[in-house]
């Protein structure tokens, strides 16, 4: 709506300086005469102003004392930070990461207590140099900080994998045992393992597989550790494994917990093709179980009747892993 008035422009002013509704109205001049056009206005929510206020900032707290590396527990995938207690500290924090590559690694210990003078990592699954930060938080509010670095040698899966065939039926796959250290075995996934695809090999190897049919196969490898020498115990595990064993000459069992701390991306893998082949076959037997003893005494020698007969199956493949024949054989 359009509200004429007829006034001088003096006047109008004064009035419109009185009432804030027209004060918000747009004038425009038309013929000489003011006109105010005020089509939409709607009242004025008051506002309030924002004045920030600067706040000092709390000074640095003073950084930790005497952070180092328990040689104890740092060689392998595990490093040992250790520092002095701090005076009037609530609480630590440790974070780990990798110089040479910002993108991997990073781990954190999380809030620690401000009794913990002590962190065990287990994740140093990649050789490289790493650098380990160590806040310590004040009843203040301030913040104090510390650091070291660690250089690591060697990754989770053990080094020099070899696959070598040994015959037209047998793979044997080696390893160095002691490229990982702190390990006592490794583990194993992959064909040729039996129905559960893998298998905890303790000691320093090697490995051999049975006959695989021709084609292409894959296995992964990591080192595994003996729970009861590793510096801390896991919270998780990638594996693991129970042995049950007596001690020679006694009637004590011991009991073995085997563990994989590296995730499945850590793992190595080894690859080989086998292809068909002919030649002789040598079959060792490892033991055997007699059905039928004869009368005679068993630790004696002599003659007839002391004979020990096998009866063996034997089975013969083709290149496509197709069996050929079956036949029982007695020796």
């Amino acid at each position: 709506m359009l509200a004429s008035i007829h006034q001088p422009i003096t006047t109008l002013l004064g009035a419109l300086l009185l009432v804030p509704a027209i004060a918000t109205a747009q004038i425009r001049e038309r013929r000489g005469t003011p006109v105010v056009q005020d089509p939409s206005w709607q009242p004025q929510a008051a506002t309030t102003k924002l004045v920030p206020t600067l706040i000092a900032p709390v000074a640095p707290g003073p950084p930790p004392e005497g952070i180092r590396f328990e040689s104890s527990a740092t060689y392998g995938i595990f490093a040992k930070i250790a520092w002095n207690p701090a005076p009037n500290a609530t609480s630590y924090v440790v974070t780990r990461g990798k110089s040479d590559d910002p993108t991997c690694c990073n781990a954190t210990s999380g809030s620690l207590p401000a009794s913990t003078t002590s962190w065990v990592d287990m994740g140093l699954f990649r050789k490289g140099s790493y650098t380990y930060t160590l806040t310590v938080n004040y009843a203040d509010g301030s913040v104090g900080k510390g650091g070291m670095t660690l250089g690591v040698l060697h990754n989770a899966a053990p080094t020099q994998l070899a696959v070598n065939f040994r015959s037209p039926g047998m793979i044997r796959i080696t390893w160095d045992p002691g490229s990982v250290p702190g390990t006592c075995c490794i583990k194993i996934a992959g064909p040729g393992l039996g129905p559960a695809g893998e298998k905890m090999v303790v000691g320093g190897g090697p490995l051999d597989l049975s006959f695989l049919p021709q084609g292409a196969y894959t296995w992964k490898v990591v080192g595994a550790y003996n729970t009861t020498t590793l510096p801390a115990q896991p919270a998780a595990n990638y594996g693991s494994e129970t042995s049950t064993s007596t001690l020679y000459g006694t009637t004590t069992q011991v009991t073995d917990n085997y563990v994989v701390l590296a995730p499945p991306s850590e793992w190595a893998e080894l690859s080989t093709t086998v292809a068909v082949r002919s030649g002789r076959y040598r079959i060792s037997l490892e033991g055997f179980k007699a059905i039928n003893v004869t009368a005679e005494d068993p630790f004696r020698s002599d003659g007839r009747g002391d004979e020990v007969f096998i009866t063996t199956q034997v089975s013969e493949y083709g290149p496509a892993g197709q069996m050929v024949s079956s036949r029982m054989l007695r020796t």
